[in-house]
């Protein structure tokens, strides 16, 4: 029975509910009261309804946080020979159905790894109980004693470098399972350039062992994907003819289960992780010299690397009297939680060198929306009275791109489930001015959220994104710990990259691609009035036609131009154009982080006809956008190099799950 409500009253459950406990039940049994946590409201925590939530004590920065760019942490290569069956352009023997490697003889594989999906015992925290999670781990990891970490290892992966991931799906029958969750899986690679079969299609999960059809029931337990690291903008039928457009470089990316309907409770359990992508530019390695003979737009940038490049995993979970992880599998609005992890440990310390590090940030969901902040105060233990700004930070980074110039980190900066915001510290004024002597630094969380539909305090819809009022002094989700310097800081002072307008060196890290001829020009009043025409600008002729999207509810259910997912496409679009997308939050109040699988999109317009400008972050490059209530956005979007079948859905996971996903699929 699903667990009762505070007011003590079973949910009542629509049609797809009812459908979705059905295929749960069904493979998992009856889900008792630990695997369903019902939503509730409350007056305190921090200024956050949700973290009262049956909230049990845990000590504040008690555990440290691991570092996920480090041993044991990092993806390890394997031998060739090690993958037994050897990989292939087709499917081989006990590997799950899929489409034939599209890319395997022009960009064959150069490095080999393989994963294992399983059942892991961790520690949240120091004070709570064991508890079973899933994660991808590789050969050698350990089970017991329990993890510090749940999720996959961290790949360091290199523009232009071909590579095989095997990955086995060891959770066991879907027959056999109990709790939260669908032990059959999709890995999809989080803004990747990816070739259809290796996208991770919400439908392309194994084993389908529960399938009625016997035409549709696949009992492989593992599937190479074949990620190729290849920006958008090169030719896949000619062997490495072009490395793609240097303006389309990846950067922080990350992966995920992507499951049909069980996205969120199978991403919540721990399949994820974060794959980072350098290049000549971005390449990973601080302690590079400097090269006179290359022009200046081609010198490395010097970015912290190694251990001073830090992932970090920023989710809130809900934990119950008991101490145990639970999950709403029934929930359709959103799911909170009541505490904060940073790569898997409840509100962790970590040990930080008075020098400059970078943080890649990811807010995998399900559906809170964070308002980051860096505050120095002088109690240790996370009260923030008279707590203020710590100045010597800077975004350089946003959804997978680095940005034109680094941006002072002022909060609270607002990531939504699936986007990424990459920031550098300096932390060396923490030991060097006296203003800060004696003092700590915290990451704190200022937005509060009461329910799955957004951050309490909307202020308006603006061209940076929604704006949401902060509670101050807000909730310490880490600290930081300095401890004396190992070596000297060998990359490029932070101010270099700052603009000259803010009074910095100018220097520019990456430079957006240029628009398609005449797409930049376009009026929105023009680009509303072409929905649905064909080629309808010839000053613009990439663009093959404009459609309109409108993100709603549809009889209580998350639909997409009143369409339920249903898995067929909703959309044709033709290789090698450009088309217009007009996206519509018509949900009411909600807030919607809209994802596009294939290529990164580039916004038009935001906010009901706001145009960003070359200084605003939303100039650049986007994999998700954060569309706020009654907003509506224009993005270009471009189908290059490959064809096949792609998704676009809302990354409120739960959202997702309850059908907020379209199908487009590009044609020749």
């Amino acid at each position: 029975m699903a667990r009762a409500n505070n007011t003590g009253h079973l949910p009542k459950l629509n049609r797809r509910q009812s459908l979705q406990l059905g295929a749960a039940a069904t493979a998992a049994g009856l889900l008792g009261a630990e695997e369903l946590a019902a939503p509730a409201q409350a007056a305190s925590g921090g200024g956050d309804p949700a973290r009262a939530r049956g909230n049990i004590a845990t000590r504040p920065f008690a555990d440290k946080m691991p570092h996920l760019n480090t041993a044991p942490y990092l993806a390890r290569e394997v031998p060739l020979a090690s993958l037994q069956p050897p990989p292939g352009k087709y499917a081989v023997a006990g590997e799950a159905r899929r489409l034939p490697h599209t890319a395997w003889e022009t960009h064959p594989p150069v490095k080999y790894y393989e994963l294992f999906q399983r059942k892991v015992k961790v520690k949240l925290h120091a004070d709570l109980p064991e508890e079973e999670m899933w994660g991808f781990q590789q050969k050698g990891d350990p089970r017991f004693p329990a993890l510090a970490w749940s999720g996959g290892p961290t790949f360091q992966a290199r523009e232009g470098e071909p590579i095989l991931v095997r990955i086995w799906n060891h959770l066991g029958p879907a027959s056999q399972h109990r709790g939260y969750g669908m032990p059959e899986t999709t890995t999809h690679l989080h803004d990747n350039h990816n070739t259809e079969e290796s996208d991770g299609n919400a439908d392309d999960y194994y084993p389908k062992l529960t399938e009625h059809d016997a035409a549709h029931r696949d009992e492989g337990l593992f599937k190479d994907f074949h990620w190729i690291n290849k920006p958008a903008g090169f030719d896949p039928k000619i062997p490495n003819s072009h490395t793609g457009d240097p303006a389309e470089t990846m950067g922080t990316l990350w992966y995920h289960d992507h499951r049909h309907d069980f996205t969120a409770a199978n991403t919540y359990k721990g399949l994820i992780g974060f794959y980072a992508v350098s290049d000549s530019i971005d390449n990973d390695n601080e302690a590079k010299p400097v090269d006179s003979s290359l022009p200046p737009d081609q010198q490395p940038l010097k970015l912290p690397s190694g251990k001073y490049d830090v992932p970090i995993v920023l989710a809130d979970k809900m934990i119950d009297s008991s101490g145990h992880l639970v999950f709403d599998q029934l929930e359709m609005d959103g799911i909170l939680g009541n505490k904060f992890t940073l790569n898997g440990k409840i509100q962790p310390c970590f040990e930080v060198e008075p020098r400059q590090y970078r943080f890649r940030v990811l807010n995998p969901g399900p559906s809170r929306v964070f308002g980051i902040s860096l505050k120095v105060a002088a109690n240790p233990m996370g009260d923030l009275r008279g707590a203020t700004d710590y100045p010597h930070a800077w975004a350089i980074g946003f959804d997978g791109m680095l940005g034109i110039h680094a941006l002072p980190f002022v909060g609270p900066g607002m990531r939504a489930p699936a986007q990424r915001i990459v920031v550098l510290i300096d932390f060396k004024p923490m030991r060097d001015d006296p203003q800060f002597a004696g003092k700590h630094l915290y990451v704190v969380n200022e937005f509060a959220q009461s329910n799955g539909n957004k951050p309490d305090g909307f202020v308006a819809n603006r061209v940076t994104g929604p704006e949401f009022r902060a509670v101050l002094p807000g909730v310490p989700v880490a600290r930081f710990d300095l401890i004396p310097g190992t070596g000297p800081d060998l990359s490029t002072p932070i101010r270099q990259f700052v603009s000259t307008a803010l009074g910095g060196g100018g220097r520019i890290m990456r430079a957006p691609p240029p628009f398609p001829t005449g797409v930049n020009e376009l009026s929105e009043a023009a680009i509303l009035a072409a929905v649905g025409k064909k080629y309808p600008f010839a000053s613009a002729p990439s663009v093959a036609t404009v459609r309109d999207w409108r993100f709603d509810r549809t009889n209580g259910q998350w639909a997409i131009n009143n369409r339920l997912y249903d898995g067929e496409p909703a959309a044709l679009c033709k290789k090698d154009t450009a088309e217009i997308w007009i996206l519509r939050n018509n949900s009411g109040g909600w807030l919607h982080p809209i994802h596009v699988h294939f290529e990164k999109f580039r916004t038009l317009y935001r906010a009901n006809g706001l145009k960003p400008t070359p200084d605003n972050p939303s100039f650049g490059r986007g994999d998700t956008m954060a569309l706020g209530p009654g907003e509506r956005a224009v993005i270009l979007m471009r189908f290059r190099d490959f064809t096949g079948k792609y998704l676009m859905h809302c990354h409120n996971t739960v959202h997702e799950d309850h059908a907020m996903m379209a199908r487009f699929d590009i044609v020749e």
